[in-house]
């Protein structure tokens, strides 16, 4: 009996697209900025159930947080739409 070895790509995780997403080559964010962006990709892979900001409301690091889960719930989106899509 042949064995077959399964040819589904595996699962997305928050940890492998947020390493695909803040490449080597990419401009630098701050860490604020890359926490928001792992707390969205989590939420929305379904590893969390909310997305919480550690930072105080009106500081610059509550906005990069926001900014970040802003990218991180877009490129979730757009990793789950070419997953189904393959």
């Amino acid at each position: 009996m042949p064995n077959h070895v399964s040819s589904a790509p595996a699962p997305i995780t928050a940890a492998s697209l947020f390493e695909a997403i803040f490449h080597p080559h990419r401009a630098p964010r701050s860490d604020a900025y890359k926490a928001g962006c792992l707390a969205a990709l989590r939420f929305r892979l379904g590893e969390v159930e909310h997305v919480e900001c550690p930072y105080r409301p009106g500081t610059a690091e509550a906005d990069a947080f926001h900014a970040g889960a802003d990218e991180g719930h877009r490129r979730a989106r757009q990793a789950m739409a070419e997953e189904v899509c393959q």
